[in-house]
């Protein structure tokens, strides 16, 4: 009987150890997904408002490249060959990559974010590429008239027109996804 006993027991002490390990193991593991719920907010959250505030800068620069392509057309002597770019900031994007938190986000809204992102870089090395050309042309011995330089960088203003007008609709679809999702604003 004491045999019997004492299996009984060990049984008992394995299984509250079992048991023990396991909540224990199910805590963490609940505690550790909070903790990532709270990071991808947090993170969408600061992506959310780098958004919104570049939407703003690039809206701005977007209505100066239209009136500067109305008044071109109009043929307005008073224009100054004058890029009117827009300052996009990428630190919530740059912080959401290093921190290794864009894979707990849902897939859809990752690739909405990586398509804004993507055309960032697409609108800096437009703007780059415009900046070496308009500093050749304002440092090049060529005599052309100003209506002819202004003519010649009408294709520029259309590009800067287009890209910006892309980034709007990049931003507005990445603005709808997180509102659609209930996340951000954390």
């Amino acid at each position: 009987m004491k045999k019997k006993e004492k299996s009984w027991r060990l049984l008992w002490e394995l299984l509250t150890v079992a048991l023990g390990v396991f909540l224990a193991l199910f805590v963490n593991n609940f505690t550790e997904r909070n903790k990532e719920a709270r990071l991808v907010d947090k993170v969408i959250a600061g992506l959310e408002r780098e958004i919104a505030q570049n939407e703003q800068t690039v809206k701005r620069s977007l209505d100066f490249h239209v009136e500067f392509l109305q008044a071109l057309e109009t043929g307005t002597d008073d224009l100054v060959l004058q890029l009117n770019t827009a300052p996009i900031i990428k630190s919530a994007w740059d912080a959401a990559k290093s921190s290794n938190v864009l894979h707990l986000l849902d897939y859809d809204l990752s690739l909405a974010f990586s398509e804004v992102y993507s055309w960032h870089e697409e609108y800096d090395k437009l703007k780059f590429l415009s900046d070496q050309a308009l500093y050749f042309v304002r440092f090049s011995n060529n005599t052309y008239s100003k209506a002819a330089y202004l003519k010649r960088w009408e294709s520029a203003f259309q590009d800067f027109q287009y890209a910006e007008e892309e980034l709007l609709a990049r931003y507005k679809q990445a603005l709808r996804m997180i509102e659609a999702a209930g996340r951000g604003r954390a």
